[in-house]
This record gives C-alpha cells, structure tokens and sequence, in this order.
C-alpha cells in the first residue's frame, strides 16, 4: 500500500513539472474525475469485502467454539459423579468457548452494524450468554442438562453454522461479482487517461525537440492496487484455557429431546434479510451525484478557460488591427509629405 501511495505522488510530481501545475487537456482533466470515481467505487466495494470476510472468520471462529461446548456439555453424564472435580473442569471448558463464541458473534455484527443477520440476532445471543451463566446449576439436572442443551447451545450451533453460510453467499453472489465489475471499469477508465497522458507527453516532446513520438497505454503497465484492502485481520475471542476450538469437522451430537421451536434454516434465495446494495456499499445515488457536480464544475471551469482565451485572442487582433492601422496612417502620412 505504501509502495503504491509512493507511485502515486512520484507521477503527480511528474505530470505536474510537464504541464506546470496544469491539465493537459479538458479530456484528461474529465478523465481524471471519472477514474476517480470509479476508484471510489471500487474501494468502497472492496471495503465491504473487507468487513465480510472478517465477520465471517469470527463467525466460523465461533460456531467451532460452539461445536466444541456441545460435546463438552453432553460428556457430563459420561463423568463419574463421584469425580466432581473432573465435571466443573468439563462445564468450565464448556461454558468458557460459549463465552468466547458469543464475544466473536457480537464482534461480527459490530464490522456489519447496519446489516441484520437473518440468525444470531442479539436476543438469541443474549440467551446464550445466560445460559452460560447457569453451567454449573444446570449440569445438575438431567432435565436442565437435556432442555439447555437442545434449546439453546446445540439450536445456536446450527444457526452460528447457518449464518455462515448466509455470509459465503453474499460475498461470492454479490459483492465478488461487484468487485469484479468495479476493477474491470476502474481498470479500463485508468487505462484510458494514461492514454491521453501519453498522448498529451508526445505533443509535448515535438514541441520542445521537434522529435514525433508515440506511446501506447498497456493494461499490465497499471499500478495493482488489488492487495490494498487485507482479509482477516479480525481479533478473533478464544475460550479462557481448555483444548481451544474444534477443528474435528465432526458434528456435535444430538439432543436427546426436541427443541421446543426446531430450528430449520432458510433457504439461502429465500432470505428476506439478504442486503442491497446501499446496505452493502454505502449510498450510490449520493456518490453519483457528486461525481456529476464534479463534472459540472470541470465543464463551467472549461467554458470560463474556453472565454478567457477567446478574449485574450480578440484583444491580440484588436491590437494587431491598431497597429496596422497605425502602420497605414504613417504610410498615408509619409506619402502626402512625398507629394
């Protein structure tokens, strides 16, 4: 990133001692302004990427926590009651990666605050939260052991595990293919104003050393910007001591009785929660509408530019029509003193 903010201010530096300060061209002036929109465009998108691979890493982060709590939670009975302290070490572990999925699941909402997930909704969580508080009364009773289990830890498993799959789906259906298309536009704008430049340096060099020269702009020959926005830098929660999470793959076992609501995921195309664009990308409409006072601004500084030479033109030819006239009359005058 640093690397590419160098180049950046090394070719403005550059352009700026070629043109003195000024724009080639009014084209190269309106390019400019329209590859920088498109790069605004391309860097919110890019942005929003960001967030979401970030919320999703919490996310997987946290269901493994959950998986883990699960089979913790149901190798209670297995224990020997009379090993009482091996079973507080065994709820501890269990109620110490429900703590931490929870923490992770609050963080991943925190990077989408203006989304709303269509499962972990912050009521469930709060459920989970207090339910960890009451390890150590419900490992007590088989029923309690049993109801929690089916109710709340292994139910906020499969929607933690859910949710995910929400996420990959909005970030490979949707804002993969935006990025995609914001690149590509971005690039090619890009492209086309390094052209113009390139142009504009060729005038410029016939000028001061009456030498033709061309240039032609490849696409390879572009700053990669691509790497600017890093992935999965979140700062994942892991459960206090314990084995950590579960990497197994194995799923946790099942209830032993049913939930009182059974949880049955939505089918990914169904969802009515999936966001839009602005939700994603911030306001389009209001991005758009600045690009366009942007141009308006740059065509009324063109048509002030445009008058300002056409007057100085037509002051050159009302003084080259004095001086002509002057010329005329010392000629008249001249010719009369002859006669």
């Amino acid at each position: 990133m640093e690397e590419l903010k160098k180049k950046h201010k090394e070719q403005e530096e550059l352009l700026a001692a070629i043109f003195k300060g000024a724009y080639g061209s009014d084209l190269e002036n309106r390019l400019e302004a329209e590859s920088d929109f498109l790069d605004d465009r391309k860097h919110r998108v890019g942005a929003a990427k960001y967030k979401w691979s970030n919320g999703r890493n919490l996310l997987s982060h946290a269901t493994a926590q959950l998986c883990l709590a699960c089979k913790k939670w149901m190798s209670l009975p297995q224990i020997n009651p009379q090993d009482k302290q091996g079973k507080w070490v065994v709820a501890t572990e269990a109620r110490n990666n429900v703590v931490a999925a929870c923490q992770n699941i609050t963080s991943a909402r925190r990077y989408l605050s203006t989304i709303e997930f269509p499962y972990c909704k912050p009521p469930e969580v709060k459920v989970l939260e207090t339910a960890a508080s009451h390890v150590y009364t419900d490992m007590l009773s088989q029923q309690r052991h049993q109801y929690v289990y089916a109710n709340v830890y292994h139910i906020m498993y499969k929607r933690c595990k859910a949710l995910i799959d929400w996420f990959t789906h909005v970030l490979t259906e949707t804002i993969a293919k935006d990025l995609a298309e914001a690149t590509t536009a971005a690039n090619a704008k890009a492209q086309e104003l390094r052209q113009e430049r390139l142009n504009l340096i060729s005038v410029k060099i016939k000028e001061e050393l009456q030498q033709d020269v061309s240039f032609e702009a490849r696409a390879e020959d572009l700053a990669d910007d691509s790497t600017s926005v890093t992935e999965d830098e979140s700062q994942v929660f892991q459960a206090e001591g314990g084995e950590g999470e579960d990497k197994s793959g194995e799923e946790p076992p099942a209830a032993d009785v049913d939930a009182d609501e059974p949880f049955n995921p939505v089918p990914l195309k169904e969802l009515v929660q999936t966001p839009n664009k602005e939700d994603l990308f911030g306001d389009a409409q209001e991005l758009y509408k600045k690009h366009q006072e942007n141009l308006e601004e740059l065509e009324k500084n063109r048509m002030i530019n445009k008058a300002r030479q056409e007057q100085g033109l037509e002051e050159k030819l009302r003084a080259r029509r004095s001086r002509r006239q002057r010329q005329e009359a010392v000629a008249n005058e001249q010719q009369l003193q002859q006669a």
